[in-house]
């Protein structure tokens, strides 16, 4: 028997099951209810002290989201895809290492492109409704919509421009970004793996 290939199996399921945990607690975080506290506290013993680490080193609290669980999952996710390549084949190239690092390491900050577009795309909606011009979440909103959209516009124009249309612009170009880091993100990582 493979000792290392066994023990890359158990570092992978252990990794994977951890995984499984962290997802289930940032879920249920999200959703607080009575009957699902006594689960969440019981996860939470188990997940909050490594999660922890990233919401004390990373300030990745914008408003009322907090971000800090997705790098926790990216770091474990890299784990596991590197012990599962080392479960299976018993060895694992510089290439495919790095390879693994970049990919999840871009999938956070992907995510967090996505999530900004859906906002701006929400926020936009939004505006063209009288009855949600007002609403609160909004307002909050708008306090961080407003700075990321002024700091691109100000890559194209100095001049001021109505929120509508500062809010498609920035959702355009947030798109163009992430779709072309992501092929050049895909790309780089297949010549790695090919090392």
């Amino acid at each position: 028997m493979n000792y290392f290939k066994f023990s890359m199996q158990i570092l992978f399921a252990l990794s994977s099951t951890y995984l499984v945990l962290i997802f289930v607690r940032v879920i249920l975080s999200w959703f607080r209810m009575a009957h699902t506290e006594k689960i969440e506290y019981f996860i939470g013993r188990f997940t909050d002290p490594y999660l922890n680490l990233f919401r004390r080193v990373l300030p990745l609290r914008i408003g009322f989201f907090d971000f800090s669980p997705i790098f926790g999952i990216m770091i474990i996710s890299i784990i596991v895809s590197i012990s599962g390549t080392l479960a299976k084949t018993g060895y694992i190239s510089l290439g495919q290492i790095g390879s693994i690092v970049l990919q999840y390491t871009w999938s956070p900050f992907s995510f967090f492109l996505d999530f900004l577009v859906i906002l701006m795309i929400i926020r936009l909606i939004s505006t063209l409704s009288e009855r949600f011009r007002s609403a609160q979440i909004f307002y909050m909103l708008d306090q961080y919509l407003y700075t990321v959209t002024g700091k691109i516009l100000g890559f194209f124009t100095k001049k001021p421009v109505a929120y509508q249309t500062a809010l498609i612009i920035a959702s355009l170009v947030v798109i163009f970004i992430r779709v072309t880091v992501t092929i050049g993100v895909k790309v780089l990582a297949l010549y790695l793996e090919n090392l």
